[in-house]
């Protein structure tokens, strides 16, 4: 999990802001941000469900592990309305 800015006492950071996943070596969350100098939070798995997660973070969480159905990516005519 990363963040683009993290508080707390030293040894005791958390993140703060919206929660990103981003694959460790990358320079880029699964949304697409370039996150190189953001802090990382290694003991602190992302979860799609986390409050405050990013949504494109979490979707491109879930396609990874294949939870992902076609629904999501479909279209809705309701919010098309508008």
């Amino acid at each position: 999990m990363t963040s683009t800015h993290k508080v707390g006492a030293i040894g005791a950071e958390r993140p703060y802001g919206v929660l990103h996943a981003k694959e460790p070596g990358s320079a880029f969350t699964k949304c697409g941000q370039r996150a190189i100098n953001w802090p990382v939070f290694w003991d602190r798995p992302f979860h799609a469900q986390l409050k405050g997660a990013c949504h494109k973070c979490a979707t491109g969480v879930r396609r990874r592990r294949g939870e992902v159905t076609a629904d999501l990516y479909a279209t809705n005519p309701a919010s098309d309305a508008q």
